[in-house]
């Protein structure tokens, strides 16, 4: 103990697993439940931040009732491209912009609780993961928050033109946007 000014202070012993614990928080696990399907969205999402990835909504399966039965997330460039259609002397053709990459965690609909499950989860992915300073320009993290929105309808209005007010929000967040 430390004695300050007359506090008792204990020493704070410092270690560096308090990050792994947040991710490990992060991290889905078999049976998580959550209240709806854009809770578990948001969770998944969070948890592709914090890794270095994006997500999208892949597939998903309904009752007769419309009611969403079960859903997975997958990394945004999972799956195969499909074949160009267009013909051989195409000047330039497409870029291979997909990897099959295996990250994906699945939730079903648990008729007794009214609640999502996570039913599915894998981590495993066969490309490079993007930095933290990066991850904010990944789709699924590009978000406009409201004051941002209403920022954009004040420059709008007032006749700056829409790459002017997007230039002026990253001058006032000196650049970085973080998830």
């Amino acid at each position: 103990m430390l004695e300050a000014n007359g506090i008792l202070e204990e020493p704070v012993e410092e270690n560096n697993n308090s990050l792994e614990r947040s991710k490990e928080d992060l991290k889905p696990k078999f049976f998580k439940e959550f209240d709806s399907e854009i809770a578990a969205y948001d969770f998944y999402n969070e948890y592709a931040c914090s890794e270095g990835f994006s997500i999208r909504r892949d597939a998903y399966a309904t009752d007769k009732q419309g009611v969403l039965t079960s859903r997975t997330f997958v990394y945004c460039k999972e799956s195969l491209q499909k074949a160009d259609k267009r013909d051989d002397l195409t000047r330039i053709p497409r870029g291979e912009t997909r990897t099959n990459c295996g990250a994906i965690m699945g939730i079903k609909l648990v008729r007794r609780t009214d609640k999502y499950s996570v039913y599915r989860f894998s981590e495993e992915h066969n490309h490079p993961l993007i930095s933290q300073e990066s991850v904010h320009f990944m789709p699924s993290h590009r978000k406009i928050t409201p004051s941002d929105d209403a920022f954009l309808d004040l420059t709008a209005n007032s006749g700056l033109s829409p790459k002017s007010a997007f230039e002026l929000m990253g001058q006032q967040a000196r650049g970085i946007l973080l998830c």
